[in-house]
């Protein structure tokens, strides 16, 4: 798990150096900070907890709790409570129209 964290927070802060928008007057943008600092965390995290058992586990196992009914239901809920709650932006809309150009009729 912290490989993963770290490979994801370490691929986010160069990732953002490709955008092509203002992104404020510093070098790195907020994003990057916040990405750069959660993994000091997550690098000590296996060092400092109590049970050592979390890194014991196989990926067969792993795998295996992606087919607990429960976990999925679970998953599809937490999915569909952020697509209710974020799905809709308060901030921007669209609009779609259609016409028809008579003078090509």
């Amino acid at each position: 798990m912290p490989a993963t964290w770290m490979t994801s927070q370490a691929w986010r802060v160069y990732s953002e150096t490709f955008r092509a928008d203002y992104r404020g007057p510093g070098r790195l943008t907020a994003y990057q900070v916040m990405a750069a600092i959660s993994v000091a965390p997550r690098a000590l995290a296996p060092f400092l907890l109590p049970d050592q058992t979390l890194l014991r586990t196989s990926l067969a196992e792993e795998f295996g709790i992606l087919w607990d009914p429960e976990a999925i239901f679970a998953v599809q809920g937490i999915w569909i409570a952020l697509f209710l709650c974020m799905g809709r932006s308060t901030q921007t809309w669209s609009d779609l129209r259609f016409r028809v150009r008579t003078d090509r009729i």
